[in-house]
């Protein structure tokens, strides 16, 4: 698969669905993307942005996140952090609603460029704040994060990468 000419970064295919990783591209506005199968190539038009900020979802209703436990009592990561969603196990493992006082961990994508860069489809190590401001609603209520940064490290289950409509964030 390619856009504008370069190779993305795959990270799930099926029949219905690609995810993917855009190549580093200063093109902004219309390109070309190209799937290619063992039955032929099609051909279509995205719109790059410098900016296409969204957050990950565990499914179609829950922002992907978690509470960062310091004392030990979180169910993953050997207590150090739970994943946020409705207390219980209605998502199909343990998750915990977060409360007022959590700090909470929300991931997202399409933020913008980072200081140091990171290079599209390449292994990083480390973290890496945006460039630029980041702003959330939740509730309405903008929220200005304490950190907004590329960070190195996998939380399971691996959020799905759908759009939520039910939060955003604003540059």
């Amino acid at each position: 698969m390619t856009i504008d000419g370069m190779p993305a970064y795959l990270s799930y295919v099926s029949r219905s669905q690609i995810n993917l990783q855009a190549p580093n591209d200063a093109t902004i506005g219309p390109v070309s993307v190209v799937v290619t199968t063992a039955n032929g190539s099609a051909t279509s038009t995205a719109t790059l942005a410098q900016f296409a900020p969204s957050l990950l979802l565990l499914d179609a209703t829950h922002v992907a996140g978690i509470i960062p436990r310091s004392n030990g009592s979180g169910a993953y990561g050997g207590g150090t952090y739970d994943i946020i969603g409705p207390t219980g196990t209605s998502l199909g493992y343990s998750t915990v609603a977060a409360k007022a006082g959590n700090i909470v961990e929300l991931f997202g994508t399409g933020f913008g460029p980072t200081n140091p860069a990171v290079a599209a489809g390449q292994v990083f190590s480390g973290a890496a704040p945006t460039i630029n401001p980041v702003q959330l609603l939740i509730n309405d209520v903008y929220v200005d994060p304490m950190f907004r940064f590329v960070r190195a490290w996998v939380v399971w289950p691996p959020p799905r990468a759908q759009s939520s409509r039910y939060n955003r964030a604003r540059m």
